[in-house]
């Protein structure tokens, strides 16, 4: 049984997160916990908003020895207000900056609005249906329900003058009078799973531990002015655990499409604990996939924008490793990120396929001190891309929080409470 609470604020009332999580645990087990979280912002410049609210809870009951159940809600809503960006980067320049609220803007009031609704229901269950003197054997079903809706709207308010609307929205500009995209999406997933475990977890040597089973999906697509589609998904997956001892740990996953027959995915982690010298760990992805739906087709106000069905698939490659030392609060993290035929959004707002590859490094230092009840946590990252024209990131970043932390009443209440600092 436990509380915790978090709250940061930022330049004004309208700039804050908060978050608060509850846990109880009840008689025979039973545990009921709840996490909520808001974060609001009212940005820097004119007609900028945005407000987002989530909310999870969860029960988990171990009915008997071999058997326990979960149930998990999720709620997520995300509402934001945009302003297309600002008309002229000389203006910063000029007589008339009066500060970042005087800057002219591109959407010149408070109608551009999207928003973005997640729901989501869980059920898992869990049986042990078999042992021996060091192994158990455990099916697993989850059942999972997910809703989403994505709506887009903008009124044009623009009477003879067009320029801006047209140069802003472009090809998706299909009706004057304004703009509007609404796509929701009703998704269950069933994945039923067989899996080797160890009987006692906390042996010195873990042992092996082997997962296969099916995952299947059924998406219910709704999207205006099409009549309602349904996608059908099947895969094969795997998850193989290979810890001889407390000190290495290897995790393998895959997955294998059945329906459609195009794609995989393949990830594996390694651990290395080297005791007082530090801990090496190691990742790879490789993943092979046909392009999301909105990349393939769009709609605005009823009618079509693009549909584009010759692009190929994507295939991902990602390549990282980090060395620590945990009692330092040090750790170092390079990774490398590959991708053949990527799709982005060009500068038209249009999906493009580029055929160069694409490649991202990075390296992170992170180093945290503390200091009696004062912390000091700080990430310095660099990264560079080949090609900034596709994807534009900052050469460098920094991460900075120096905060207090200490107990209260008699070590029953934990607080901190101080600063973020972030630039780049």
């Amino acid at each position: 049984t436990y509380s915790h609470a978090y709250f940061s604020r930022g330049r004004s009332q309208r700039d804050a997160e908060s978050w608060i999580k509850l846990s109880r645990t009840f008689g025979g087990g039973l545990n009921f916990s709840v996490h909520y979280k808001t974060i609001n912002n009212l940005g820097n410049y004119r007609f900028q908003r945005t407000k987002h609210n989530s909310l999870a809870a969860g029960i988990w009951w171990p009915v008997k020895k071999n058997y326990e159940i979960f149930l998990i809600y999720a709620s997520n809503t995300f509402q934001q207000q945009d302003n297309g960006g600002i008309t002229d980067p000389m203006f910063f320049d000029s007589t008339l900056y009066e500060g970042m609220i005087s800057v002219p803007v591109l959407l010149d009031g408070d109608n551009s609005k999207t928003k973005n609704t997640k729901r989501d229901l869980q059920f898992a269950q869990y049986y042990t249906f078999g042992k021996t003197a060091n192994r158990l054997f455990r099916a697993e079903h989850t059942l999972d329900y997910k809703t989403e809706i994505w709506k887009f709207s903008d009124i044009n308010t623009a009477t003879s003058d067009q320029t801006i609307e047209t140069t802003y929205y472009g090809a998706y500009l299909t009706d004057l009078r304004g703009l509007r995209n609404y796509v929701k999406t009703n998704r269950v997933d069933n994945v039923f799973l067989l899996n080797t475990l160890p009987a006692k977890s906390d042996s010195l040597v873990k042992d092996n531990r082997f997962a296969a089973g099916i995952r299947h999906s059924l998406i219910w697509l709704e999207q205006e002015p099409l009549q309602d589609s349904l996608f059908n998904n099947l895969f094969l997956t795997g998850r193989f655990t290979f810890e001889p001892s407390k000190r290495l740990s290897l995790v393998a996953n895959g997955d294998l499409p059945l329906l459609p027959k195009n794609g995989y995915r393949v990830t594996g982690d390694l651990k290395i604990d080297l005791g007082k010298v530090g801990v090496l760990e190691a990742g790879l992805l490789n993943q092979l996939h046909p392009p999301d739906y909105v990349q393939s087709t769009a709609y605005s106000t009823s009618r079509l924008v693009y549909n584009n069905n010759d692009f190929n698939q994507v295939l991902e490659s990602t390549l990282k490793g980090s060395y620590s030392i945990p009692k330092l609060g040090f750790k170092a993290t390079g990774a490398l990120h590959v991708v053949n035929n990527y799709i982005y959004f060009g500068t038209n707002g249009l999906p493009v396929q580029t055929g160069d590859v694409v490649q991202v490094s990075q390296l992170m230092v992170q180093q945290n001190f503390k200091l009696g009840i004062l912390r000091s946590e700080n990430t310095v990252g660099v990264q560079q891309i080949n090609n900034e024209n596709i994807i534009r990131l900052p050469n460098w970043f920094s991460k900075n929080s120096l905060y207090i932390a200490r107990s209260y009443f008699k070590r029953r209440l934990y607080a901190t409470y101080g600063f973020d600092f972030r630039i780049n």
